[in-house]
């Protein structure tokens, strides 16, 4: 029998919880907000509940606005609800499907971040949701802050596979991964300086190679950081243009962090 637990209120696996956890420490890190969860894992009832809330069969709609429509159990209902469209229930994605769940996302920040298509944070996320066991499943629909967390099941390190009763550890007491950093320009005339998330262990520029790991490692110790160095401003035009064209070739997206997304860096 699978224990949950608890994060922001909503039900999800002790591995969700940490998965979550794991990225909200590196956004923190790389962003200053926390990643909150605004919906998790539905069981049936749960679903039937928010579907009838939403809802009704013909002879109920008296008149009112009808967003859609869904078949269920032979029968055809009525969405009177602005609050959105529902999956009828036993189908939806929110509900357990093998060792895979839903969850929607926010972050702390002030504008939409990563629930917003487009912007910086999500596109951070969306390109690095794999290292954290997580698939952007609803840019295929049109929700930015929708996310499947596979292997839901999964042991947490130190605990037991299936499940605990521990509550989610406080994201802000995760240590924070020292080989993960930024670089950004040195050119103080321009106001709109950029950087780059660099993964120093794995000599990584964004998503994306750029050098070595010898080198990367020089540039940390370079500067007396782990986390954080400048680079010349024709150096990082350099270094952009080139991974911009790899990501091009690759059929993806450059991820180009602007100063204001990352305000741990002090110039």
């Amino acid at each position: 029998m699978v224990t949950f637990v608890e994060r922001d209120g909503q039900r999800v696996t002790p591995w969700m919880a940490y998965c979550i956890d794991r990225l909200s420490a590196d956004m923190h890190s790389l962003f200053g907000v926390w990643v909150r969860v605004r919906s998790a894992i539905r069981t049936y009832e749960d679903q039937k509940r928010i579907f009838l809330e939403r809802y009704v069969t013909a002879g109920d709609v008296n008149g009112r606005r009808v967003y859609d429509t869904r078949w269920w159990n032979g029968r055809l209902w009525y969405r009177i609800s602005s609050a959105g469209t529902v999956a009828v229930p036993g189908t939806s994605n929110h509900e357990i499907q093998g060792s895979k769940a839903a969850v929607d996302l926010y972050d702390t920040g002030s504008d939409g971040g990563i629930a917003t298509m487009g912007s910086a944070r999500s596109n951070w996320l969306r390109a690095n949701a794999w290292k954290y066991g997580l698939v952007a499943s609803g840019f295929g629909f049109g929700e930015a802050w929708h996310y499947d967390v596979l292997n839901i099941f999964n042991a947490v390190p130190g605990k037991p596979a299936g499940g605990g009763t521990s509550t989610p550890a406080n994201p802000k007491r995760k240590k924070r991964n020292m080989s993960t950093g930024v670089i950004h320009t040195d050119d103080k005339s321009d106001s709109k300086r950029s950087g780059a998330i660099v993964d120093f262990e794995a000599g990584t520029f964004s998503p994306f190679g750029w050098f070595s790991v010898a080198y990367a490692n020089g540039v940390a110790k370079g500067f007396g950081l782990e986390a954080s160095g400048p680079v010349t401003r024709g150096h990082y035009d350099a270094i952009k243009a080139t991974v911009a064209a790899r990501a091009a070739a690759m059929g993806k997206v450059f991820v180009d962090i602007a100063d204001e997304d990352v305000p741990q860096i002090k110039s």
